[in-house]
């Protein structure tokens, strides 16, 4: 689950409101990645910088974007030999006050809905 999560660059192939990902910078350690999403006539770009723990989580500041604060962090731990607890936790706050009325619950259902993209994905590429 860790390495679905953190392939980036593959966003665009199954995640719908991802129109483009690309990692800037990476290493063993860390991914500097921006993220283009757009739903519901919203687009939203962000640059991160993804601190990488394998296999147990990922944790994401934000670099650049129209927030001034997006924290996140991805855990995961093994249930069974088959099966992973996958979570997203997100602490954001947009700039403006018109942008988080806009956004806010976009974002929200973004991160809710990249979970269930994520597990989706884990399951059409690994149960059979």
């Amino acid at each position: 689950m860790y390495d679905l999560v953190n392939d980036v660059e593959r966003y665009p192939e199954f995640v719908t409101y991802c129109s483009s990902a690309e990692v800037i910078k990476s290493s063993n350690q860390e991914m500097l990645a921006r993220l283009e999403l757009k739903k519901a006539g919203v687009n939203i770009n962000v640059l991160t910088r993804n601190t990488l723990n394998p296999p147990f989580g990922i944790n994401m500041l934000l670099e650049e974007g129209p927030l001034n604060l997006l924290d996140g962090r991805w855990t995961f731990h093994d249930i069974s030999e088959s099966a992973s607890r996958v979570s997203l936790v997100l602490d954001y706050e947009f700039k403006s006050f018109a942008m988080h009325a806009l956004a806010s619950n976009i974002l929200t259902n973004i991160a809710s809905e990249l979970v269930d993209t994520i597990c989706r994905r884990a399951d059409s590429l690994y149960m059979e």
